[in-house]
């Protein structure tokens, strides 16, 4: 009897050992042992449901609804809560008074409407029903596995939506949309909640407040426009003063889908909405004139120097076909403006597809040398779309230039154009940059633009070429936030290459040197493939 006394001190000494660690971890919001820590409901402890209700409080409070539905697909999968607690004789109710704050019982609940046990999980949503903030998780509850679950949960989210706030309701909105796609649900029941959610922002349409909704996670938003914009439930001005403070595309494409659908909009609108800070609401704006007008229109001509490259394009698109304007003639014309970036983009972007195409880079060069990173940027995409691969050479000396910006467009030339400078040269210049960080007396761990591209064109290489070169780099601790980036490329080799044996013995002398820098699984991985390779 002692022996088993002693026995149960230590396993109960242990477990609260191991509780008051995880609880920890999820203070420092390591949410991995978050049902760990819901166990803690389950002890008389009060001490320990104190701080195990902080912490859920603490996470579950800073979680977004996209991030909440994902908690509620996957919580129950992380680890069996039921080996050693018997949920059913579990009641919550009884603590409520041992938690520090309504809120932190709230959000116990709410975590408790996701657990795997089902008396357990009902119990939890019916006890959250008059708390602020419960409708989202009520009706995640509609397509519960278990049918009496799912019944308790619609009644108790009809009740909820008679008083909620419209933040609440907005938030219930995306939960309700996770729903209609899943394929437990009672389809009456949910088209029921949806009726009853649409009536009541019927009634309050016109109280809404933008900048509140505004405020709210793009998730959240998404739901509430694809409401508010599948009629017409807002005055004309609150929805153009959605549209004009919406920065999101996506939003923005619903609001001004159902601008166009359900509210009057003239061509002097359009004209107003092509001035629209946004590019995208600019490019609706000229489809839905050209739409209506079915022609070119005085001033379109103007558009061809917009600085969005789907505009431009629209633009010339529609000159092409109903004008005898020369594009190439006009843009050349507005080469010699203040800021001639659209000018020569637009040059790239229609000479690409014509025969004498070297001879239009050649109004474009020049730009290279411009005093603007942006010309020059500019220009070099210019380059990039009318040489393609023979301008090589210009590609190389800019990606080895000192602005981020140019550097970055110069890879991306490269890149797109399919250009392979070479392995050994790509790690050779690398080295170079390497040595001059050090020179220069900067922090190991930081690695400049420079680097950083030809790093990532060095794994873009043939993948044995590469293979010595990147095992050297694995070794560098200046390129700890490469080294899964550089595993991930070791680790894709083709079996169809031919290695000659000058490669093959150089590949396994690099690996012999270097043998702590590679993982020990994946150099012999490495040494069976070239048994075969060469």
């Amino acid at each position: 009897m002692l022996w088993t006394k002693v026995e149960k001190e230590r396993l109960k000494r242990a477990y609260h050992a191991r509780m008051s660690q995880a609880i920890s971890g999820l203070e420092a919001m390591d949410i991995s042992g978050l049902s760990q820590v819901y166990c803690a409901v389950a002890t008389e402890d009060r001490e320990l449901i104190r701080s195990g209700g902080r912490a859920i409080g603490m996470v579950m409070e800073g979680m977004t609804m996209r991030q909440v539905i994902r908690l509620s697909e996957h919580f129950r999968q992380y680890t069996s809560m039921e080996w050693d607690i018997d949920w059913k004789k579990v009641d919550i109710r009884q603590k409520k008074d041992w938690f520090r704050s309504d809120r932190d019982y709230f959000w116990i609940l709410a975590l408790g409407s996701f657990h795997p046990n089902g008396y357990y999980r009902q119990a939890c949503l019916e006890e959250m029903a008059g708390y602020p903030g419960a409708l989202p998780f009520l009706v995640l509850r509609l397509n519960d596995w278990v049918g009496e679950v799912r019944l308790a949960a619609a009644r108790a989210a009809a009740k909820r939506l008679e008083t909620c706030p419209l933040d609440e309701l907005f938030a219930a909105m995306m939960a309700l949309d996770k729903v209609k796609r899943s394929g437990r649900k009672d389809g009456r029941t949910v088209e029921h909640i949806g009726t009853v959610m649409s009536e009541r922002l019927d009634q309050e349409a016109g109280s809404l407040s933008v900048p509140s909704v505004l405020s709210m996670d793009y998730e959240v938003r998404k739901s509430i426009y694809r409401f508010l914009f599948s009629g017409r439930r807002l005055d004309q001005e609150t929805a153009e003063l959605f549209l004009n403070q919406e920065k999101h595309s996506y939003c923005q494409s619903v609001i001004w889908t159902g601008l166009l659908t359900y509210y009057p909009c003239s061509i002097e609108m359009a004209d107003c909405y092509l001035l629209h800070r946004s590019s995208f609401v600019r490019r609706k704006a000229m489809e839905y004139k050209y739409h209506v007008l079915k022609c070119a229109w005085p001033g379109v001509e103007d558009l061809l120097l917009d600085v969005n490259c789907g505009i431009r394009d629209l633009a010339a698109y529609i000159l092409k076909k109903h004008s005898q304007l020369d594009i190439l003639a006009f843009y050349e014309k507005h080469l010699k403006e203040p800021v001639p970036v659209p000018a020569i983009l637009g040059i790239g972007e229609q000479g690409r597809v014509l025969d004498d195409r070297h001879g239009l880079a050649d109004l474009v060069l020049p730009y290279l040398e411009h005093e603007s990173e942006k010309v020059v940027r500019g220009a070099l995409e210019a380059v990039g779309m009318l040489m393609g691969a023979e301008g090589e050479e210009i590609y190389w000396k800019y990606l080895l230039d000192t602005r981020p910006c140019i550097s970055k467009a110069a890879y991306q030339c490269i890149r797109k154009n399919g250009i392979h400078p070479g392995a050994a040269l790509l790690y050779g210049e690398q080295e170079k940059w390497r040595k001059s960080d050090e020179t220069a007396g900067k922090s190991p761990d930081s690695v400049c633009h420079i680097r950083r591209y030809l790093i990532l064109l060095l794994i873009q290489e043939n993948s044995w070429d590469r293979l010595p070169y990147l095992i050297f780099l694995l070794k560098d601790e200046s390129l700890k936030e490469y080294r899964d980036k550089l595993l991930g490329a070791l680790q894709i080799r083709s079996p169809y290459a031919r290695v000659d044996r000058k490669q093959a013995a150089f590949i396994k002398q690099v690996l012999a040197k270097e043998a702590e820098a590679v993982p020990e699984e994946l150099a012999r991985a490495i040494v069976f493939d070239l048994k075969f390779m060469a």
